[in-house]
C-alpha cells in the first residue's frame, strides 16, 4: 500500500508542477555543407571562367610588351657598349627607335621616315615630351660618313633617356598624326 500512495503522491506532485512534465530540447543536426546546392556550383563555374579570362588576358598583355622588354635591354647594351664612339651609339639608337616603331605600328611605314619627320612622329605618339633637346645638326650626325665623335655626352644621355621614355610610354596602335 505504500507504493500505491508514493505513486499517488508522486503523481500528484506531478501534475501540481507541470515543468517537470517538460523534456529537453533536441536540436535538429547541423546543415551539411557537401554537398553544395546547384546556386554555388554555378558561382563556383562563373568565377573559373572570370579567373581563365583575366589571366589570358594577363598573359596577352604580357606577351605583347615583349618588344618593348627586348628593346629596353638592347638600349642599355648600345649605352654600355664602349666599343662603339657617340656617334655610332646615336645611330644604333635611332635604328632601335625605327625598330620599335616597326613592332608597334605595323600597318604604317613610320619606320621608312627621313629622321625629319622621324622625330616629329614619335613626338607625337609619346604623352611625355621626348627627345626636345636633339642637336641641329642631327640629320648630319646620322647620315654623315664621318666616324668622328662629334656628339656630346650631354646631348647623347639626354637622348637615351627620350628613348627609353618613349619605349615605355608611346601609344599603341594607330600613331597619332604628326
Amino acid at each position: 500500500m505504500l507504493t500505491v500512495k508514493n505513486a499517488i503522491v508522486g503523481t500528484v506532485a506531478k501534475m501540481q508542477d507541470p515543468l517537470a512534465q517538460l523534456r529537453d530540447i533536441h536540436l535538429p543536426e547541423p546543415v551539411a555543407w557537401w554537398p553544395l546546392a546547384f546556386g554555388w556550383w554555378v558561382l563556383i563555374g562563373l568565377l573559373v571562367v572570370a579567373l581563365l579570362l583575366l589571366s589570358r588576358h594577363l598573359i596577352l598583355r604580357y606577351q605583347s610588351k615583349l618588344y618593348r622588354r627586348q628593346a629596353l635591354v638592347k638600349l642599355s647594351l648600345i649605352k654600355r657598349d664602349s666599343g662603339k664612339n657617340g656617334v655610332e651609339k646615336l645611330i644604333a639608337t635611332f635604328l632601335l627607335l625605327r625598330q620599335v616603331s616597326k613592332s608597334a605600328y605595323t600597318e604604317n611605314q613610320c619606320s621608312n621616315l627621313e629622321i625629319s619627320e622621324f622625330i616629329p612622329f614619335l613626338q607625337a605618339n609619346c604623352p611625355d615630351p621626348v627627345f626636345t633637346d636633339l642637336p641641329d645638326n642631327i640629320q648630319t650626325i646620322l647620315y654623315s660618313q664621318s666616324t668622328s665623335d662629334m656628339m656630346p655626352i650631354d646631348k647623347l644621355q639626354s637622348i637615351f633617356e627620350s628613348c627609353e621614355t618613349w619605349i615605355n610610354k608611346h601609344t599603341e596602335g594607330n600613331p597619332s598624326s604628326w
